[in-house]
């Protein structure tokens, strides 16, 4: 959504896996929190002083994840999501680290104001856009109505499914079904090949 409604000229189509516009940070400590984690994590990179992590055996990982997901990650799918997160330790062989940026779990997309929201989905005007919401998840809620309206109004390309069951992870635990709209959505909408014959 972010890119479209700053780039549109250079999106063909979108694709949004349980998401519209950023969560709303409710907690204004827990922002804090986290930008002061974000510079530690830049500080320690910055000064090479980056030493390998504490490391964890992988169904340990597995755990941690699922439960950190509040289950949208179920354990027997978390390998899908730790196999570009995590690296063999050197000083525990048996176990496994997170090689990803530290500053990563720091990250947010500030908040978007109301007006703004309504002023960027405009932007996008009546580009292909998929929306699949796992019903379970609060990603897609009613905040997000009055963009989804813009979004699909008088737009014969936008396209909206719910997935019943499903979690913010919607693409992990019901693959199958979000397969089913988002490949006929591809074929459909995908620019036609030009030939440099």
């Amino acid at each position: 959504f972010m890119y479209a409604a700053m780039a549109p000229s250079t999106v063909d189509m979108i694709i949004s896996l349980d998401v519209l516009l950023p969560r709303r940070i409710e907690d204004p400590s827990k922002l804090t929190k986290d930008i002061e984690g974000y510079l530690l994590e830049e500080r320690r990179q910055a000064d090479g002083t980056e030493h390998e992590p504490p490391s964890f055996t992988l169904s340990k990982l597995r755990e941690t994840l699922a439960r950190n997901s509040n289950n949208s990650v179920p354990q027997h799918l978390a390998d899908h999501m730790l196999h570009r997160q995590v690296a063999k330790s050197n000083m525990y062989p048996e176990k496994v680290f997170f090689s990803r940026d530290g500053r990563v779990k720091f990250y947010h997309i500030f908040d978007i104001e109301n007006g703004l929201a309504l002023e960027m989905a405009r932007r996008i005007e009546k580009k292909p856009y998929l929306v699949i919401k796992g019903s379970l998840s609060p990603f897609v809620g009613p905040r997000c109505d009055e963009t989804m309206s813009i979004l699909s109004h008088d737009n014969p390309n936008f396209e909206f499914y719910e997935v019943e069951g499903g979690k913010h992870h919607v693409h992990l635990h019901a693959a199958e079904e979000c397969a089913r709209y988002i490949v006929p959505f591809i074929r459909n909408h995908r620019p036609p090949r030009s030939s440099k014959l």
